[in-house]
């Protein structure tokens, strides 16, 4: 038994056996862990995961329902990737379920993010949340979140990220996607490409489950403000993306037929934040901003907002795993910004010695950020989830 919830922390972050999807599901079963008491809802997509999650969690919270999320990785915090009504699951919560659990996560040498997952279920399903909103860990057909049966499904986007594991193009990528979809459910998507589309419907005929398209939004840029089904909206967040996601959350909220009057449609959303995500920080009288964008869609996604500035001058500080197609990234801000590269502390760090070709190369964050800060220029600091999860510690603490 652990003694205290670091302590079992600290041994499920250690763990990297990982079992199929099948003998995974055959574990749950075993030890009577309930996948399917639950009304699910199975999030997927390359880029606006998280900020779908949390955009549908405040319209339902908004409407009075009870919600859990279940997200990926985890920003400040562990305990942020469970939470009930935007509330973390508590240090006492997690050592409960890791204890009771105990014997068998030992014997069965669960990897990390499957004795998440089992937490995940164990708590809101002894919590009897109204709704559990699931964000995948990678793709979704062979992903263990895809253990839940869900009553509905969500695709934000298919992009360039985890290649090869995923595929090598986006329709092998949207076909490991569409695998989160159900029998006789439904799957709501703003995929615009049409093989991917194509892949995507023929998931959803295959499962008999209605799809649904999301409708292109209407938007002017800053203040954001934009028309989605004739209904003027605003974002609270500075980034240009967040539309798309807050379209496809709205949409799950017209499924589920959820009555919600446009006021408090407004209001759900002016009060979401989802940090990371083009966030304004204050640090020593000027405004930094931390952005994920950790694969060249969500770096494209990036541009698209800081243009909406009309900055011409901007610093970028950049880092990234080196599994990640970092170069073609780098490449890509080149063309536009004065690009800082750096490293941080992660096993996956890509290293300093293979950066040696760029102009502007930091051995840390805060070199970079030191440099940065003797211009008048944007700042702008991008890259790996992990990354800049480590940089705005560093920034608020």
């Amino acid at each position: 038994m652990f003694k205290t919830a670091q302590e079992a922390i600290d041994y499920i972050e250690r763990q990297i056996h990982k079992s199929s999807l099948s003998a995974y599901q055959e574990i749950l079963k075993q030890h009577q862990i309930p996948t399917d008491t639950l009304k699910f809802i199975h999030v997927t997509g390359t880029n606006g995961k998280g900020s779908t999650v949390n955009y549908l969690r405040s319209l339902l919270n908004q409407a009075g329902y009870r919600v859990g999320t279940f997200t990926s990785p985890y920003l400040i915090s562990y305990h942020d990737r469970i939470c009930i009504d935007k509330k973390p699951i508590s240090d006492e919560e997690l050592l409960t379920i890791v204890n009771k659990h105990y014997e068998w996560i030992i014997s069965e040498q669960l990897s990390k993010f499957e004795i998440d997952v089992l937490i995940m279920l164990e708590y809101f399903s002894s919590s009897q949340v109204d709704y559990a909103i699931v964000e995948v860990g990678i793709g979704g057909r062979y992903d263990k979140t895809n253990v839940i049966s869900s009553c509905l499904s969500l695709i934000t986007n298919i992009g360039h990220d985890h290649i090869p594991s995923l595929g090598n193009n986006l329709e092998e990528i949207a076909y490991q996607k569409a695998g989160i979809i159900k029998e006789n459910t439904a799957v709501i998507t703003t995929v615009s490409q049409s093989g991917c589309l194509a892949l995507i419907k023929e998931e959803a005929e295959l499962k008999h489950a209605q799809m649904i398209v999301c409708q292109p939004p209407i938007v002017n840029t800053y203040p954001i403000c934009f028309s989605y089904r004739d209904m003027p909206l605003q974002l609270h967040q500075t980034a240009l993306y967040q539309v798309e996601n807050v379209c496809l959350a709205l949409e799950a909220l017209f499924y589920l037929k959820v009555s919600l009057t446009s006021q408090q449609i407004e209001a759900a959303i002016l009060e979401t934040n989802w940090p990371g995500r083009f966030e304004k920080i204050p640090y020593h009288g000027r405004s930094l901003y931390i952005d994920g964008a950790h694969n060249i869609d969500g770096i494209i996604a990036l541009e698209k907002t800081i243009d909406a500035f009309k900055q011409k001058d901007v610093i970028i500080i950049f880092s990234a795993l080196k599994d990640k197609d970092y170069e073609l990234m780098i490449a890509e801000l080149e063309k536009r910004y004065t690009v800082y590269l750096t490293v941080f502390a992660d096993e996956r760090k890509v290293n300093l010695s293979d950066l040696k070709a760029h102009s502007f190369v930091f051995a840390s964050f805060e070199e970079a950020l030191s440099q940065a800060l003797t211009t008048d220029q944007m700042i702008v600091v991008t890259g790996s989830l992990h990354f800049i999860s480590d940089v705005r510690r560093k920034l608020i603490t």
